[in-house]
């Protein structure tokens, strides 16, 4: 089997440089020439970040002749598609309208990198996550640009980084994982605390998905990915993926989906754990290297990126 460029440099890396990869493309390459250590180099974003709730709409690099700090979003579909061919009706993807125009409204000063946003869209919260703390802002601090936070969640371990997180579907609950060996539950309501510490089995967690009745949670780490039991806070299984295709993890009914440096998407049964497909894809899409994440209210009206030390708040218009 012939593997591209993209494949081919990443095998050639050892596990700390693979691991430094996630959070940032230019640290990594100033660390191989100059060793110097992380936050020390020139901010950019990473080159892969989770999958979201945007969609195809969502933010994607500057084009030739678009000037600094717009925000594109990708033409419409024409019709209705599925990745499986032959699929049922039940499992074709129906595309939204896309929004016409795009402002920016607001930015939360979070104070260091976000590498993890959640917005919630009964509640209006942003949840804007990176190293030391989460930050929590009120629907108030989405039309400000100053505007202090509501509440900020320090982590038991200051030394630790949120590089991924998910709200549960009632907005009362998030759960977040990055660079320590645990996933952390959150109680966000009435006074933000954390739940529970579930002990994950790898260190650095890239990606989260909750099934949509929130029993389920999927982890993503290097090579496998861990599938909780949230309801009884067990670990049911930890399914081994392509080590190269491990940096995003996402859940649809019975079926979940991981993807990462190799640009293949594979779909996996949730119930056999056997693999079902796998979608050989082109790095076609651009992302700026400005932005490190993004989340997208539940209603669709406000779209927030995060990036280097705080984050942005867009309200689309349809």
């Amino acid at each position: 089997m012939q593997h591209g460029p993209v494949y081919q440099e990443m095998s050639g890396m050892t596990q700390q440089q693979w691991d430094l990869q996630t959070l940032d493309t230019s640290e990594l390459r100033a660390m191989w020439f100059s060793g110097a250590e992380p936050g020390e180099a020139a901010e950019a974003g990473p080159r892969w970040g989770s999958f979201s709730k945007t969609g195809w709409g969502g933010p994607v690099s500057r084009g030739e002749g678009i000037p600094a700090g717009s925000l594109v979003f990708m033409p419409p579909p024409l019709i209705c598609h599925s990745f499986l061919p032959g699929s049922v009706l039940g499992e074709v993807v129906v595309r939204q309208r896309p929004p016409r125009d795009s402002w920016k409204v607001g930015m939360l000063r979070h104070g260091k990198r976000v590498y993890a946003v959640a917005v919630g869209g009964a509640t209006r919260h942003v949840y804007t996550c990176g190293s030391s703390y989460i930050r929590v802002w009120d629907e108030s601090a989405l039309h400000a640009w100053d505007k202090a936070p509501e509440a900020q969640l320090d982590l038991q371990n200051p030394q630790n980084c949120v590089l991924t997180c998910k709200l549960f579907p009632d907005e009362q609950s998030l759960i977040t994982g990055g660079v320590s060996q645990t996933l952390t539950l959150w109680d966000l309501a009435p006074t933000p605390r954390v739940r529970a510490q579930l002990a994950s089995t790898g260190p650095m967690c890239y990606s989260l998905a909750i099934s949509s009745d929130a029993h389920i949670c999927l982890a993503c780490f290097r090579g496998f990915v861990e599938i909780w039991d949230l309801q009884n806070q067990i670990l049911i299984r930890k399914h081994e993926v392509p080590i190269f295709g491990s940096r995003c993890v996402d859940i649809a009914g019975n079926k979940f989906w991981t993807g990462g440096e190799d640009t293949s998407l594979y779909s996996w049964d949730l119930r056999s754990y056997q693999r079902l497909q796998q979608f050989n894809l082109q790095n076609e899409v651009k992302e700026s290297s400005d932005i490190l994440c993004c989340d997208m209210s539940s209603d669709n009206r406000y779209l927030v990126t995060g990036s280097k030390n705080s984050a942005t708040v867009y309200q689309l218009m349809y």
